[in-house]
């Protein structure tokens, strides 16, 4: 191929590289156009030796055409052009980002490398293929009438409309005209001066049954992203092509394409992959909690997760928090073991006699026994009763909180009993706990509470005792001969009991224990009598005194804890039903369940505004009203509830399988 002009001068600049027309070439919209055909493809074995001006190997770009007389320039300016025919072999600076091709009769082409996938380096030879689209004077008006004539027509890979004239070249072109539910032309046509009309009518097709079916079922499925529900179902489709996706969460998609055929069985079946890895978790406590990626995956062993890196946060009061980023792949099994290092402290223990036995209890569990004095090193924190006793001396309980890196000095000294408890004081709900009396602050000290809850107030309450435990099953059949709970069994609360079936079992049993009875009840009238020493109800006071821990309160949200797992059961760790009492964290009197498990029936009426004129002392609730007061929450409700502030009511007559209650006793 040779370099020429078309009809004009060219001078080219060495500094600036720009061209000057001296002669006005041919208006572009009356010139045929220079066209890329294909892709630009760089070349796997060959290179460029040529070297520019200043000794860097270039870049070179094979123009390869079935014309001649091409002219080209580029911004850098170019290096040489060695042409020979059927293709020039344009010579560029490596860094070069735009070559302009010029012919006489032709617009001139501008190729932008980079929008073609052109990345120039040196040495590099990419090649392209040039061709010249018709001249003005080789085109004809060629009209295409189609029916139906909404249908898409295309010529040469170009649209076109029914009815429109477009310009076409003598000779040979590709129709293409497709509509939904009707059969597609895809054919040539000849164009030339004697034929320049065409009609084409579609023929329709019928609708196919397709059924697109999955394991596991109820994949969504997408048809040329369009939803059409889910799989093993049936769908009527035209026949052709189309691009499939089914989607279901912890499984990998698919993206198919499906040929739906006329008159053939048109079922698709796919079994998906899972989108998941299994963790697989030993952990010692087997109670931590466990947070991956802040999800709260307690009390399982084997977790399926998606692909993806985790974070595992492993923590449990008096422990060591430990975590670790772990990668999950699909299909794979991780194993990880985690073993918490306890938080400890130091008990330094002196009793008197020394002949004492002493035993040390966890959340009702002995922890050791000894006899006399004794240095316990790293004992783990938390809080811990000290049972003491000695022949001929009154039995004592104290409770210690064992704190990290301290140590706690004890003394203990029994003393010779005054005289005898009733037996009964000591078995009612597991154990009575005498509570000393004192001042607190009741009602939403969080800032997160109910209106009723509201204001906050100083109330004085006096010693009392207080179940360690709620009421529970075996307790209630013995003293009522029957037992109405929904969830059975001897160690589980009580439940389904109504206020007066409480009030009523404290009345029984004090009578047993030979106490005097608190309650006078005629019909639906009930009176509290509170200078007796019998069993009774708590009163609302007393109640959150005891559950905030009384004069050993550490101002916790819930009894005993700010994290309501470690003390309560409660709807999303209970698995919806009650638990054996006892089993989780006491507070710091040593109460078990105050928070969760189940509701607790309190003394009082209940006033949604009593807190706004209530007695600083010993308040005992409103003179009268419709409900009886609930505290505590239960395994059926959210971890909010049970907060020690939490106001509950209902009809003293209603039951609930979540209702229950614990006993209460005046200090006489």
């Amino acid at each position: 191929m040779k370099k020429t002009l078309f009809s004009t001068l060219i001078f080219r600049v060495s500094l600036t590289s720009v061209l000057f027309f001296v002669l006005i070439p041919p208006t572009f919209a009356q010139l045929a156009q220079l066209n890329l055909s294909g892709t630009p493809q760089k070349s796997a074995d060959e290179i460029s030796a040529v070297r520019d001006a200043n000794g860097r190997f270039c870049a070179a770009i094979q123009v390869i055409s079935d014309m001649d007389g091409f002219v080209y320039q580029s911004y850098n300016g170019i290096v040489k052009v060695d042409d020979q025919p059927g293709r020039d072999m344009v010579y560029l600076q490596p860094d070069e980002r735009v070559l302009e091709i010029f012919k006489s009769g032709y617009q001139p082409l501008k190729l932008i490398l980079s929008e073609y996938g052109i990345q120039l380096n040196s040495k590099d030879v990419w090649k392209i293929i040039i061709k010249g689209g018709p001249k003005l004077g080789d085109l004809l008006p060629v009209t295409i009438f189609i029916t139906p004539a909404d249908a898409q027509v295309s010529v040469d890979g170009k649209s076109v409309q029914s009815g429109k004239p477009v310009d076409l070249s003598k000779g040979n072109h590709r129709l293409r005209v497709s509509k939904p539910g009707f059969k597609t032309i895809d054919k040539n046509i000849s164009v030339s001066k004697t034929k320049v009309v065409f009609n084409e009518t579609l023929g329709e097709v019928e609708l196919e049954q397709v059924v697109i079916s999955s394991s596991p079922a109820q994949a969504t499925i997408f048809l040329d992203g369009a939803h059409k529900g889910e799989t093993d179902r049936g769908l009527f489709l035209y026949p052709g092509e189309y691009r499939l996706k089914l989607t279901k969460t912890g499984y990998v998609e698919i993206d198919k394409t499906i040929a739906v055929g006329a008159g053939r069985n048109n079922t698709f079946s796919y079994t998906l992959l899972k989108n998941s890895g299994t963790l697989n978790l030993n952990i010692t406590p087997a109670n931590a909690k466990v947070l991956i990626n802040k999800e709260d995956y307690s009390n399982r062993s084997q977790i399926e997760l998606a692909p993806g890196r985790y974070k595992i946060e492993l923590s449990k009061n008096g422990y060591n928090p430990a975590s670790e980023t772990v990668t999950i792949e699909r299909g794979s099994a991780v194993r990880k073991t985690y073993n918490l290092s306890a938080k400890t402290g130091t008990l330094q223990f002196n009793v008197q006699p020394l002949t004492a036995q002493v035993v040390l209890k966890q959340n009702g569990r002995t922890v050791q026994s000894w006899t006399g004095m004794k240095y316990l090193k790293n004992l783990q924190i938390g809080s811990y009763e000290l049972v003491c006793s000695a022949a001929g001396f009154a039995t004592e309980t104290k409770q210690i909180t064992i704190t990290e890196g301290r140590a706690e000095v004890v003394d203990v000294k029994l003393n010779k009993p005054a005289g005898f408890l009733k037996p009964g004081r000591f078995d009612a709900g597991g154990n009575m706990v005498f509570v000393k009396g004192g001042t607190f602050q009741m009602g939403d000290t969080f800032g997160d509470g109910s209106s009723d809850e509201k204001p906050v107030h100083t109330v004085t309450v006096s010693d009392f005792y207080i179940g360690k435990y709620e009421v529970t099953q075996k307790e209630y059949r013995e003293i009522m001969g029957k037992n109405p709970s929904r969830f059975k069994g001897d160690n589980l609360p009580v439940e389904k009991v109504n206020w007066f079936d409480a009030v009523k079992f404290c009345n029984i049993k004090s009578e047993r224990d030979g106490l005097q009875k608190c309650y006078a009840i005629s019909g639906k009238n009930v009176t509290c009598d509170f200078s007796k020493n019998g069993y009774r109800l708590p009163t609302e006071a007393e109640w959150e005194y005891a559950a905030r821990g009384g004069n050993q309160s550490r101002g916790f949200k819930y009894s005993g804890s700010n994290t309501a797992g470690d003390v309560a059961w409660y709807g999303s760790n209970s698995g919806k039903k009650t638990h054996p009492v006892g089993q989780k964290q006491a507070n710091e009197l040593g109460l078990h369940d105050m928070s969760g498990n189940v509701w607790e029936w309190c003394n009082d009426w209940y006033d949604s505004g009593y807190y706004g004129s209530s007695p600083q002392s010993n308040p005992r609730g409103a003179d009268s009203g419709k409900y009886r007061v609930l505290r505590g929450g239960s395994w059926y409700f959210d971890a909010g509830i049970t907060r020690c502030a939490y106001r509950d009511w209902n009809n003293p007559v209603f039951t609930n399988y979540s209702y229950g209650f614990r006993l209460s006793q005046n200090v006489n």
